[in-house]
């Protein structure tokens, strides 16, 4: 995909032990989608409330986008999206979700959305191995035995943490490349400056997240320029549907790509589709320490 190959990576903000280093893309923006956060509304699954299935609504006259890690705040207990997709507008669809609140199931059908996410580790626990729940349970147990954790095990407690004002999204800027404890720990690359500024909160607050259990030592910006030229070799290809979009990924040396991209078919033909434009892609590099395993 064209995008990949035409990065630009500026100076690092260095923040509370997380090196965040600019993206810019020489390529056109990607317009006409809703990336803001209440564009997707979630509520339990009107045929009956289930771990691993939310109902997601788009009220608005575009397509909407919820991605991976999208965290869902409220309901029988917090969720975050398991899979990355495109709503059409005003359409509602059943969404994948996984558990980041083991300890409750009661509460209402609604959730509150306010753009964050779920840490990278805890994504990345649910890549690894068939039973993904599990292992995100593991993960955030991880972090109620390094901190002080809730009573409901709750992911949202761990983000809720007192922390410093967030660093600004720069002028143009559609991605971020993110290095903790001296290394790369992945990147996020968006179609749109939008997209990046309706999700900026929740990268830095995870980031924050995983810095806090290991080395704050800062990253070169020579370490995320190489990690930069890796992403630009990336060949994507289509894996599945994602809505009316297409799931893509890649990997090449040590980086891992997993995203969502327009299709150049057109929203109405089934899969296998071309994808044509990308709309969101996050890369790690399973090597690094907070990876491996799901750092559990």
């Amino acid at each position: 995909m064209r995008e990949l190959h035409e990065l630009h990576v500026g100076k690092a903000i260095h923040d509370e032990g997380v090196s965040l280093f600019p993206l810019w893309v020489g390529t056109p923006a990607v317009t006409g989608h809703d990336w803001s956060p209440g564009a997707v509304s979630f509520s339990e699954h009107s045929g009956g409330a289930t771990v691993a299935t939310l109902e997601a609504r788009n009220a608005s006259e575009r397509p909407a986008v919820a991605l991976e890690g999208d965290l869902a705040e409220g309901g029988l207990q917090h969720r975050m999206v398991a899979r990355s997709l495109v709503l059409a507008p005003r359409s509602v669809s059943p969404v994948s979700a996984l558990c980041v609140e083991q300890g409750r199931w009661h509460g209402t059908a609604g959730f509150a959305r306010r753009g964050r996410r779920a840490a990278a580790s805890v994504r990345a626990a649910s890549r690894q191995g068939a039973d993904a729940q599990s292992r995100v349970w593991q993960s955030i147990h991880g972090l109620d035995q390094a901190f002080t954790g809730s009573g409901t095990s709750s992911l949202l407690h761990h983000l809720d943490a007192p922390a410093a004002p967030l660093p600004r999204v720069l002028d143009g800027q559609r991605g971020v490349v993110i290095g903790i404890a001296g290394r790369i720990l992945g990147a996020e690359l968006y179609g749109s400056s939008a997209g990046l500024r309706s999700r900026w909160r929740g990268i830095v607050e995870g980031a924050r997240l995983d810095a806090r259990r290991i080395s704050r030592a800062p990253t070169a910006a020579e370490t995320a320029r190489a990690f930069a030229r890796i992403v630009e070799q990336l060949s994507m290809s289509p894996v599945d549907e994602a809505g009316i979009a297409v799931a893509v990924e890649g990997a090449r040396a040590s980086v891992r790509g997993a995203g969502i991209a327009t299709s150049s078919r057109g929203r109405s033909l089934a899969f296998p589709a071309e994808p044509d434009r990308l709309l969101h892609l996050a890369l790690t590099d399973p090597s690094h320490p907070l990876l491996v395993g799901g750092n559990s």
